[in-house]
C-alpha cells in the first residue's frame, strides 16, 4: 500500500477474534508440550506449514522448511558463559545461588549433549520486496520447555502448552502472513518459526549465521529484525502509570539503530486508533 488509509484497510482484515482462535488452534495441534523431539512438536511444524499455505494460497513468499544440524558447541557455551559472566561472578560457591543456577546450567548442558543427533526445524517464508536486497525479519520461536520446579530437570512428558510462551508470537507472525501475502512490499520481508529456542537459542543462531553469511557476501541488507515473544505477557508491574494492555519494544539504545523503532511506534499511529503507540 502506497497510503496509510490503505495499509489500515488491509490490517483491519485480522480481526482480533481471528487471531485469538489461531492462537488456540495452534495450542491445541502441540498438545501436550512442543519440547523438540515430541509429537507435539512434530504436529507445530505441519501446524504452521499447512497454515503458511492456507494464508498465502497464490504463493506469493516462499515457504521453506530448513532442518540443520545441532550447534552443540554454541549452546553449551551460551550456558556457561552466561553462568561465568551472571553468577560466577557475584556469588561464591557456597552460595545456594551459586548452587541453584550451577545446577541448572551443567543439567541444560547435559541435556543439549544427549540431543547432539537431532535437528533444528526453522520453517522460512520470505516474500520479496520492489527491493530485493533489503530485508527485514521477523521471528517467533514454536517450542515449549518444561523444569521441575526443584530439580531443574527438563520434564520432556509434561503437559506444557505455551500459549504465552511463545504461542502468542507464533500466532501473530503467522497473521503477518496472511497481511503480507495480499500486499506489494517495498522491502522484502522474511518470517521465521524459530526451532530449538528453549535449549540455547540454537535455531535463531543458524539463523543469525545465515544472514550474517548473506550480508558478508552483499546480498543482503539487514534492515530490521523483530523477534516475538511472549506477546500475552502484561508489562503492567513496569509501567509506572500501571496501565494494562502494554507491549514492550526491547531495541539498542545506539540513536542510529533505535530510530527505526520510533519511526515504527510514528507509523503505528497513522494506521489505527484500536491501540496506543507511545
Amino acid at each position: 500500500p502506497k497510503v496509510y488509509s490503505a495499509l489500515s484497510n488491509e490490517a483491519r482484515l485480522f480481526k482480533e477474534k481471528d487471531l485469538r482462535d489461531l492462537l488456540v488452534e495452534f495450542v491445541r495441534a502441540g498438545s501436550p508440550t512442543r519440547i523438540p523431539g515430541s509429537e507435539g512438536h512434530a504436529k507445530a511444524i505441519m501446524f504452521i506449514q499447512n497454515k503458511i499455505r492456507e494464508y498465502d494460497p497464490q504463493e506469493t513468499g516462499a515457504l521453506v522448511l530448513e532442518k540443520s544440524k545441532l550447534p552443540v558447541d554454541k549452546g553449551i557455551k551460551l550456558y556457561q558463559d552466561d553462568f561465568q559472566n551472571k553468577v560466577a561472578t557475584q556469588f561464591t560457591p557456597a552460595q545456594a545461588e551459586y548452587k541453584k543456577w550451577k545446577t541448572f546450567t551443567d543439567l541444560m548442558v547435559t541435556e543439549i549433549k544427549r540431543r547432539e543427533n537431532e535437528e533444528v526445524v526453522n520453517l522460512i517464508w520470505e516474500k520479496k520486496g520492489s527491493d530485493t536486497k533489503k530485508w527485514i525479519t521477523i521471528m517467533a520461536h514454536y517450542d515449549t520447555i518444561s523444569h521441575d520446579k526443584n530439580t531443574y530437570l527438563v520434564k520432556a512428558k509434561d503437559k506444557m502448552p505455551g500459549a504465552n510462551y511463545n504461542g502468542t508470537g507464533v500466532s501473530v507472525a503467522l497473521g503477518l502472513v496472511k497481511l503480507f501475502a495480499g500486499m506489494d512490499l517495498a522491502r522484502s520481508v522474511r518470517i521465521v518459526f524459530v526451532d530449538y529456542s528453549v535449549f540455547g537459542f540454537m535455531g535463531a543462531e543458524i539463523l543469525a549465521q545465515k544472514i550474517e553469511s548473506r550480508v558478508q557476501k552483499n546480498e543482503e541488507e539487514v534492515m530490521m529484525v523483530f523477534n516475538l515473544e511472549m506477546l500475552g505477557q502484561d508489562t503492567s508491574v513496569l509501567d509506572s502509570a500501571k496501565k494494562t494492555g502494554n507491549f514492550c519494544v526491547y531495541g539498542p539504545k545506539n540513536a542510529e539503530l533505535s530510530s527505526p523503532i520510533q519511526q515504527m511506534l510514528l507509523n503505528g499511529q497513522k494506521i489505527t486508533k484500536e491501540t496506543l503507540f507511545e
